[in-house]
């Protein structure tokens, strides 16, 4: 838990405040770490705006679609309460072009988060089991649950199709390399791995707080670890991950 703390008050100039979590991919604890933030009481959250404007115009041109996502933004992204912070939370892949994004960064002096998970197979297989998860939990109760939370169970090891593995993992690389684009444009202020929020939540907590700019407050952790095993025991056919492992180089562990 980050230590309670008072909250410093934003100019009464109204000027722009945001910040932009980018992520090459889900399962990378970035709700965990939206659901914490959202606890400040000073966090407007945009959750994937892009990914909303890219699925509800399937079939248009690459830059008909980044117009779209670059006029949104720029009528949307704007203060709307004194005091409040702005934090887009974006999947890579969402952006459909990297330099009008990185214009966008630059025009708003918005301050960039990373977040990413080094374990790239263990990506994959989260995301196929949080499928899985989903689809289960909208058959037996109507609404379906991506992120994990207190109370669930992520009771399910998929059956792993090797071509379905592969293309979620080409998809991931893709995405990590449209992040690396982006970061070596503008300035990254924290990257938060996965792997180090398991490990040391309160600190990378504290270091994502002050990336956005916010004063420590107390929080509640309310989302769960959803791969909580190691992998050849989350899946049913462990032979699979083996095998699509050795052909990209991946590790298992």
């Amino acid at each position: 838990m980050v230590d309670s703390g008072p909250e410093a008050r934003s100019s009464m100039t109204g000027a722009l405040d945001v910040s932009v979590i980018l992520m090459p991919w889900g399962r990378v604890g970035s709700n965990l770490c939206a659901d914490i933030l959202l606890q400040s009481m000073r966090i407007r959250l945009e959750n994937e705006p892009l990914t909303v404007i890219k699925t509800q115009n399937p079939g248009i041109g690459r830059d008909e679609l980044a117009a779209l996502q670059m006029k949104w933004l720029r009528d949307n992204v704007h203060p709307r309460e004194v005091g409040r912070k702005i934090v887009l939370k974006l999947s890579a892949l969402s952006i459909s072009s990297p330099e009008a994004f990185i214009a966008f960064l630059r025009e708003t002096n918005a301050t960039l988060v990373m977040m990413d998970r080094r374990n790239v197979l263990a990506t994959a297989v989260s995301a196929i089991r949080a499928g899985e998860f989903a689809m289960k939990r909208q058959a037996e109760t109507g609404t379906a649950f991506w992120a994990l939370k207190k109370g669930m169970t992520a009771d399910v090891k998929p059956l792993m199709d090797a071509a379905v593995l592969r293309r979620f993992i080409n998809n991931i690389l893709r995405a990590k390399l449209v992040c690396e684009t982006i970061a070596a444009a503008v300035p990254v202020r924290a990257t938060i791995l996965y792997e180090d929020l398991n490990d040391h939540l309160e600190a990378e907590i504290a270091r994502l707080v002050e990336a956005v700019g916010l004063e420590p407050f107390t929080y509640e952790v309310r989302h769960l670890k959803f791969t909580p095993m190691p992998l050849r025991q989350s899946v049913a056919n462990p032979d699979v991950l083996e095998k699509v492992a050795a052909e990209f180089g991946l590790p298992l562990d």
